[in-house]
């Protein structure tokens, strides 16, 4: 073998190391093994204190839901509490479990915990669902017995599985864990303590809520449960007696003498003793049950204390396995110290300037000059060292000269060949003499192709000459010339590029070659394109945008001044389409936006302009206009055309529009007049029946004005305290007693005076305000009504009117909910009445959101009955709980046999129905006659008063308690 002297030294060292490692390792072992089961019991025990202490409160969630459920009546809200309390602490204790067991099965690879983990998650899903039945159970009175007798199997043996868990997981898996296996047999001893006392608390107190005498076989039961805790007790009292003693297991101890032998006992057998004679028991079942979780609780405390005996017994085999851990480490490090100082003193003086020489000489072999020779010796190596580092530097000094004439040369290649423009070198004629990769693949040209010949090869039409003769004349000047060419390319596609050609002069300072470096610039032209149609086009639709209708608008107004000529200014707005959005969808809403603006556009003439001016409104300019008839024809053929049902998406949607027109000069000089007006002119078509179209008129910009005016107004009219309610009586017609009143809203405006309702409500619905003010009127109602109750008058049902866009709001029976739990009033006391009209428009909708309604607990009542044309079909699906019968028939029924045989035929459907019939408007005693003969319940109309404030309805309450046996009144 030829080995030389280093590699004999490593040899020898790596076989004393070789042996010193295997012999550390082998005790390594063992001691990693002891410590890693030491920790294990750590684990396991904190994991089984976590059980222990969970089975306890499991337990009692058992007997106090058991007890709850066994008293039948109106639960103790203390104790529903307190149930939810516990519940709430089990389901974090139970969290924690799962986690440490997730930690510890990941840790140690346990697999014998994981069947038990998953039983307790089934059994667990199982609980909760109990829990929601019992709780909907303790809503209702009367007997629970079978839910009771589930309850209580279920979480016995959800109970017991946790039990069969915690054995499982403190079964010894080593020699050390027999430490603390002694102390589990005393901890498992206290578990059935605590269960067995459990078991007898939940029984016991099942019996005393239920106020009955102990059967047979309950007194066995209660025996051998007795029997057993004695049996448990003398088996516990054994084991302890080898159990080392402490301060703190003797003061438990005393404790749990105290309260469980002496008091708990006591009472238990008095219990019992009662239970068995059939006479009355001395406390109440939640009495019963505190005493008795008072007595588990001394065993929990009794059993905690010698848990910290327990964990100070496995504290000890903790830190003896920690102790010898450190010492295995300090042997490590004791005799990996000797052999790392001797090798290394070996390395530094002979092995290492070895290995440095010899390293030198590779890599000067291989050509490898940069890397200086450093021994770092004083001796014969470091001599050798300097004098072999003087020979390098001579051989690098040669050698770099030569590599930066060659490293110049490379770059500028690699900068041409490897750019992202396209590069031409010609000669001073223009010839080409060199093109780069890059101009290959943007015109499609080879380089064979195009050197050789012109430049101009890719010279389009779309270039002027001019261009190119400025070009040439500032190249051949000497100076540089940057500009945009379009060019074209071996397939004939054009394409622009931005190009710049920069003179080579020789030493002599004559131009010999031109460079030219081009840059494709086409998809940047195409963006500038695309961009610049978006600043006058709308996205949607492709059609002119307001930017672009401004533009027109000006040209068509030049136009016109110009020739004497008029043209009008048409606002279109698609009726309803908020429906289509909110029912279908936005994307349904814009395919529908899309078609109309296609018809609008295919219908325009040449010269008009079609702009989509926002959401669901477009603005068209007509020109040419020869006369008002003209415009008229014009604007039916619009409507008409937009009339046409559209086919969408499997569905045939019918859309109508409104159409406002202005024309110029009558209506506006300008645009925003023009538009102002147009917009006025089309609000008056909606107010009219939608599906038309409307002239601007000076009455026009003066209800424009107007209602604008009153809108401003109205959004302060609740902050300023101008709104205020009225109230008018609803009467029962057999007792003649004020029985509800409806809710009427007045706006007296210090600027606008009295408005009516019938003025103001339709601006509030349509800009929304009507939300925030039926939120104030809700409130203001009910909480008047309760101050009525309050007075005594505790019959009183309040009815307040509500709007569509209310009932579509998509939180209004939480509204609703919220006030009257803000406000508190039983719900059945607020009656929400909505038109017959409003249900009618979309019914499966209105049912939906009449049902959540109706899930708060209020009345509901279809007001204007008779005017709606609703189906019976569909009025037996709605939750009505009250008709009102329209005033307009009520205003005839003396003289109008339709009007009468409509208001009986609407009594005798109320009948068949079940349901409340109301009579509003009613102004005479012929009229309160014929609706006595109809069935009506109540009345309401001026007859009896009309619409009052809060101080004069008072007035009429006290009036009609004393007047409520004079039936003459009516």
């Amino acid at each position: 073998m030829n080995i030389n002297t280093k590699e004999l030294l490593i040899l020898i060292f790596g076989a004393l190391s070789a042996i010193a490692i295997g012999t550390i390792s082998w005790n390594a072992f063992d001691v990693v093994k002891e410590y890693r089961s030491a920790h294990r019991l750590v684990e396991s025990n904190h994991i089984a204190e976590l059980t222990l202490k969970a089975g306890a409160e499991i337990a009692y969630e058992r007997g106090l839901t058991a007890t709850l459920l066994a008293r039948g009546g109106e639960p103790d809200s203390q104790a529903l509490l307190q149930l939810q309390q516990q519940r709430q602490n089990i389901d974090q204790l139970c969290l924690d479990i799962e986690a440490k067991l997730v930690g510890f099965i990941a840790e140690y690879s346990d697999a014998d915990l994981r069947p038990h983990m998953r039983e307790l998650d089934r059994q667990r899903s199982q609980l909760i669902l109990r829990r929601a039945e019992i709780d909907e159970a303790l809503q209702r009175q009367g007997s629970h017995a079978e839910i009771r007798r589930l309850w209580i199997a279920e979480i016995t043996e959800h109970i017991a599985q946790i039990d069969n868990m915690r054995r499982t997981l403190m079964a010894p898996h080593s020699t050390e864990e027999f430490a603390s296996h002694y102390g589990q047999l005393i901890r498992e001893s206290f578990r059935s303590y605590l269960e067995t006392s459990g078991l007898q608390r939940a029984l016991l107190g099942q019996v005393i809520a239920e106020q009955r005498p102990l059967t047979a076989e309950e007194l066995k039961l209660i025996y051998h449960q007795n029997k057993m805790i004695a049996v448990v007790e003398e088996k516990l009292n054994g084991a302890l007696q080898f159990f080392p003693p402490s301060v703190e297991i003797s003061e438990a101890r005393q404790k749990f003498v105290a309260t469980f032998h002496v008091k708990y006992r006591k009472l238990r057998d008095a219990v019992v003793a009662a239970g068995q004679l059939g006479s009355d028991y001395p406390v109440d079942s939640l009495i019963w049950f505190q005493a008795a979780s008072d007595a588990i609780e001394s065993i929990i405390d009794y059993s905690h204390a010698i848990n910290i005996q327990i964990n100070h017994n496995i504290s000890s085999v903790v830190d003896h396995a920690n102790t010898t851990v450190m010492l295995l480490l300090a042997t490590i490090i004791l005799v990996s110290s000797i052999f790392a100082i001797s090798y290394r003193l070996i390395f530094v003086r002979i092995i290492r300037p070895l290995t440095l020489l010899e390293q030198a000489a590779n890599t000067i072999a291989h050509g490898d000059l940069e890397e200086s020779i450093q021994i770092g010796a004083k001796d014969e190596f470091g001599r050798f060292g300097d004098t072999f580092d003087a020979m390098r530097l001579r051989l690098l000094e040669d050698r770099r000269h030569r590599e930066q004439t060659e490293q110049e040369l490379r770059k500028l290649h690699n900068a041409v060949i490897y750019s992202v423009s396209s590069i031409i070198i010609t000669d001073v004629e223009g010839i080409i003499e060199y093109v780069n990769p890059c101009f290959e693949t943007t015109t499609g040209y080879s380089s064979a192709e195009v050197v050789g010949k012109k430049s101009n090869q890719l010279r389009s039409e779309h270039t002027s000459d001019e261009t190119y003769q400025e070009m040439w004349s500032r190249i051949k000047s000497g100076a540089v010339w940057e500009g945009e060419l379009q060019n074209k390319k071996k397939n004939g596609d054009l394409f622009w590029e931005l190009v710049t050609i920069s003179p080579v002069m020789n030493g002599d300072g004559v131009i010999t070659h031109f460079i030219g470096t081009q840059h494709d610039i086409s998809e940047r032209k195409a963006m500038e394109g695309r961009l610049n149609y978006l600043a006058y086009h709308d996205d949607l639709t492709g059609l002119p945008n307001r930017m672009l209708l401004n533009d027109r608008f000006h040209q068509e107004h030049a136009r016109a001044k110009r020739k004497g000529e008029e043209f009008a200014l048409l606002i279109l707005d698609l009726d309803n389409f908020k429906v289509i959005n909110d029912t279908l969808g936005h994307n349904t809403g814009d395919k529908v936006l899309v078609e109309v603006a296609s018809r609008l556009q295919d219908q325009a003439r040449s010269g008009e302009t079609v702009t989509r001016y926002g959401g669901d409104e477009f603005v068209i300019l007509l020109t040419d206009i020869g006369s008002k008839n003209d415009l008229n024809i014009a604007a039916k053929r619009i409507t008409d055309i937009i009339s046409e049902p559209i086919e969408q998406d499997e569905r045939t949607l019918h859309v109508t529009c409104s159409v406002g027109i202005a024309i110029w000069p009558n209506n506006g000089d300008d645009l925003p007049s023009l538009l102002s007006h147009a917009d006025a002119a089309m609000y008056s078509a909606k107010e009219q029946g939608r599906d038309r179209f409307e002239f601007y008129t000076d009455d026009l910009n003066q209800k424009n004005e107007l209602r604008m005016e009153m809108e401003n107004e109205l959004r302060g009219a609740i902050e300023r305290g101008e709104l205020e309610l009225y109230y008018q009586p609803q009467i029962d017609l057999i007792t003649g007693i004020i029985t509800g009143m409806e809710t009427l809203l007045r706006w007296h405006s210090p600027t606008l005076g009295e408005v009516p309702p019938v003025d103001f409500i339709p601006v509030a619905e349509e800009t929304g305000l009507i939300l925030a003010i039926g939120q104030w009127v809700i409130e203001q109602a009910v909480e008047q009504t309760i101050k009525w109750h309050e007075m005594g008058y505790d019959s009183l049902v309040i009815s307040v009117n509500v709007s569509v866009r209310q009932l579509e709001e998509p939180d209004f029976s939480l509204l609703l909910r919220h006030i009257l739990k803000k406000l508190p009033m039983a719900p059945d006391k607020l009656e929400v009445e909505v038109t017959e009209t409003m249900m009618m428009n979309d019914p499966k909708k209105m049912i939906g959101i009449l049902n959540e309604i109706k899930e708060v607990g209020v009345k509901l009542a279809m007001d204007d009955f008779g005017t709606g044309h609703s189906s019976l079909a569909y009025l037996q699906r709605f939750p009505f709980d009250k008709l009102k019968i329209d005033r307009s028939f009520i205003k005839n029924v003396d003289n109008n046999e339709d009007a009468a045989a409509i208001a009986k035929t609407i009594g005798a459907m109320a009948r068949s129905l079940h349901l409340d019939l109301i009579a509003e408007g009613v102004e005479t005693q012929e009229q309160v006659d014929f609706l006595l003969d109809c069935g009506c319940n109540a009345i309401q109309g001026y007859y009896f008063s009309r619409p009052v404030p809060t101080a004069d309805f008072e007035k009429l309450l006290k009036n009609s308690a004393i007047n409520s046996n004079d039936k003459s009144s009516l």
